[in-house]
């Protein structure tokens, strides 16, 4: 009876040695995104179109750069690419290909603005390994002329399950905002 308490005594302890152990934390390191751009390349004929963003210091005391290349055509689809990078590092850091690689944490949304929220279809071309969006490859069709504006967010560790996420809602997306950008846009 003796050999079995201290058998017990000594496995309880072993539990109690091992269960006081963490496991490690892997954080994932959020990256500076200085540089956005987005751009339209027409499904039929047409010129590109690209709006890009460059905030050469981050969330800091310079005031980002914002343009674009030049108006949209109704009627006409657009495939659009985004890419995301950090220029705060030489050389300049491509962020996209991890975005890529870590698909199912990341999703892209493309919210038209007052004005131009019904008049512009899109459709996610790029998927995770869920069969869920991603976002940086869509198709866009601007159906009617107006001025407004396209905000692009990227959003990391999104419930793209929650109503109209996968349909490019973030209202119900949750998750943390890594970068987002308000682009005029025009559609003649």
């Amino acid at each position: 009876m003796i050999r079995f308490t201290l058998l017990l005594a000594a496995v309880l302890s072993g539990f109690g040695f091992f269960s006081c152990t963490k496991d490690p934390v892997i954080e994932n390191q959020e990256e500076l995104i200085t540089t956005v751009e987005a751009v339209f390349s027409p499904e039929g004929a047409g010129q590109n179109v690209t709006y890009s963003f460059f905030d050469e210091d981050g969330n800091g005391g310079k005031s980002p750069v914002i343009s674009a290349s030049g108006n949209l055509i109704s009627g006409l689809p657009y495939k659009v690419t985004v890419r995301f990078g950090n220029a705060a590092v030489v050389p300049f850091q491509d962020i996209t290909a991890e975005i890529q690689t870590e698909a199912e944490d990341h999703q892209v949304f493309y919210v038209f603005g007052a004005g131009l929220q019904e008049s512009v279809t899109q459709e996610y071309l790029d998927r995770d390994t869920n069969g869920l969006p991603l976002g940086l490859s869509v198709r866009m069709t601007p159906k009617n002329a107006g001025d407004g504006t396209l905000t692009i967010m990227l959003r990391h560790l999104p419930d793209k399950k929650a109503a109209g996420v996968s349909a490019g809602n973030p209202a119900n997306a949750g998750g943390e905002t890594d970068v987002e950008v308000v682009f005029p846009v025009r559609i003649q």
